[in-house]
């Protein structure tokens, strides 16, 4: 029978004094990326154009309501359609591409994705910090 290993997580107990001064840092220093990066309008971007949705929904952060993560712009009903069709449009030409063309692109998009100055990044370093 097969065990899944289990993942190390790293916790007070496990780090020594050292450490746990250059993680508190780190932390800091996300905190601060992420903060800085809050209050910015997002809009939608379909078949490469950014799109201006009739509304904008303000989201707060869920443990502390007087700070805004962001403006994003919500898609109307047409524009909602116009994505699906974008996005069906473009499997064509994704699906004939080739698997190694396929991944290519995708670590591409990950390497962008997990750049120091994403906003993905921070986010996800702030959170993999908190935790």
């Amino acid at each position: 029978m097969k065990t899944k290993s289990k993942s190390f997580k790293i916790t007070y107990s496990t780090l020594n004094t050292n450490q746990m001064e250059r993680v508190h840092q780190k932390f800091d220093s996300a905190l601060i990326d992420v903060i800085n990066d809050c209050g910015d309008h997002y809009s939608n971007w379909v078949n490469g154009k950014t799109i201006q949705g009739a509304n904008t929904l303000k989201l707060r952060s869920p443990i502390n309501q007087n700070l805004i993560l962001g403006y994003f712009t919500q898609a109307t009903h047409e524009q909602t359609a116009e994505a699906v069709q974008a996005a069906k449009d473009a499997f064509v030409a994704w699906n004939q591409m080739g698997g190694q063309a396929r991944c290519a692109l995708l670590q591409t998009a990950a390497a962008l994705i997990m750049s120091p100055n994403s906003c993905v990044n921070k986010a996800e370093r702030l959170y993999l910090k908190s935790c």
